[in-house]
């Protein structure tokens, strides 16, 4: 099978909550916000295609806030990016996260 490019994937690589002095019925001291940081990982087979889809990704996500699929995201942040190249399958990684304000109902 021959690999395709360019290609995008991503994963969750944490979530973090905090604790709250807040109990309710509903909450039990569940976290209003978690912070959860999508790493997105780019591959090209050039340093330019690479690049050019991280601008779209920033672009799209950077200060997001919205609902998806009932999904309250109260913010999205761009947290850095790291680029490289992988010169034995001879193609560029971009590799960029963000983190994701989650608000728990």
């Amino acid at each position: 099978q021959k690999d395709v490019y360019p290609a995008l994937v991503y994963h969750v690589a944490r979530v973090e909550t905090s604790n709250t002095k807040t109990n309710t019925p509903t909450n039990s001291f569940r976290s209003a916000l978690d912070e959860v940081t999508v790493q997105f990982s780019v591959f090209g087979k050039t340093y330019t295609q690479v690049q050019s889809i991280a601008v779209i990704l920033r672009k799209a996500l950077d200060t997001y806030t919205g609902t998806n699929d009932g999904v309250i995201i109260s913010g999205c942040f761009f947290d850095g990016q790291d680029d490289r190249y992988d010169e034995d399958i001879k193609v560029y990684n971009c590799f960029v996260d963000y983190k994701f304000r989650i608000v728990n109902n």
